[in-house]
């Protein structure tokens, strides 16, 4: 836990130097350009179209869930899903620190066991990074034709993304062949002979197993959710592009298509938010392209604001369940105190 915690703070160090460096450079300019060209339509309507690809993120998980004979109100998974995304959003985790928390509240307030919901957690983040690889590999047929942009920059990203898709491929073939995919991995490297975690990797064979069910006797929800990620990563564009226009600039889709991969791979840096480096890459990726930092910067800034409010959701969500949790915990000590007095 301790060396959780310092490895925590030294992650948040080095995003917030890497943060402070790109707002003294060109914070200054950012600020001027959105309160010279500030557009209040269209920033509410980019907060809406947030709203409306969170909804289908969850939409997504929802079509997943129903596999499983399970009909959740989709409110009720959409405050899981906030919680899930506030408590990755501060870890440095690539995006899955909150999954926990979801599989928890899900149990304690669905009545879905651990092992299915985690089962139905895991697919959806299967759906969403393919739907993620599909997206990038469009970045990268735009990016060869894309002038300006270094040749080595071009390798590694393909090297990066090919690796992606082979580590999903292989995930999906093992998963449906032979059930378990993680765990074999685990029995490799032979962590299964050690004693405490002997029991783990039994629950997660059992959760692989879950899984596999899901690919093979649920192919109607596997497309339906893949069908809902393409409607998600069509929002996101949109929504890139309300942002630009919220401060009066207006680019091609092609140049949105880039800079929403160049985020998508910062989110893999195990830094809290990305932070810094989210800011770094979005002004570097928007000086390449023969635009200005500046844009790059006020780009981020704005997406920070959009995300502090779906966190504020988040957090406000875990701390209404906890506080339910807390109650129901008294409410039957309660009952077995008076049960004993009688």
């Amino acid at each position: 836990m301790k060396k959780r915690l310092i490895n925590l703070i030294i992650s948040i160090i080095i995003g917030l130097a890497v943060f402070i460096f790109f707002i003294y450079r060109t914070g200054p300019g950012a600020i001027k350009l959105l309160t010279e060209n500030m557009n209040w339509i269209y920033f509410a309507l980019f907060l809406i179209t947030s709203t409306l690809a969170h909804s289908l993120a969850v939409l997504r998980w929802s079509s997943i869930i129903k596999a499983y004979k399970k009909n959740i109100p989709f409110f009720r998974l959409f405050k899981q899903a906030m919680a899930g995304y506030a408590v990755s959003y501060v870890t440095p985790s690539a995006r899955v620190g909150g999954e926990p928390v979801r599989a928890y509240m899900l149990k304690k307030e669905s009545g879905m066991d651990l092992k299915t919901g985690t089962a139905s957690i895991i697919i959806d983040r299967f759906v969403e990074f393919t739907g993620a690889i599909a997206f990038a590999i469009l970045g990268i047929i735009l990016l060869i034709y894309f002038p300006g942009i270094p040749i080595s920059v071009k390798i590694i990203l393909t090297i990066i993304i090919s690796l992606g898709l082979t580590i999903l491929s292989v995930f999906y073939y093992r998963t449906v062949t032979k059930a378990h995919s993680i765990s074999s991995l685990l029995d490799f490297f032979n962590i299964h002979k050690i004693g405490t975690l002997k029991k783990f990797i039994k629950i997660l064979k059992e959760i692989e197993l879950k899984m596999k069910y899901f690919f093979i006797k649920n192919k109607k929800q596997f497309i339906i959710s893949n069908l809902i990620e393409a409607g998600y990563l069509i929002i996101i564009i949109i929504e890139s592009k309300l942002i630009l226009l919220t401060f009066g600039v207006n680019l091609p889709i092609a140049v949105i298509i880039l800079a929403l991969n160049i985020h998508g791979l910062v989110t893999f840096i195990p830094v809290p938010a990305g932070l810094g480096f989210l800011e770094a890459g979005e002004a570097g990726f928007f000086k390449i392209i023969g635009s200005t930092g500046t844009i790059g910067i006020t780009y981020t800034l704005l997406m920070r604001l959009r995300d502090i409010l779906f966190v504020s959701i988040g957090f406000a969500s875990i701390s209404h369940f906890s506080g339910k949790q807390i109650s129901n915990i008294i409410k039957t000590r309660s009952i077995k105190n008076n049960k004993k007095e009688i």
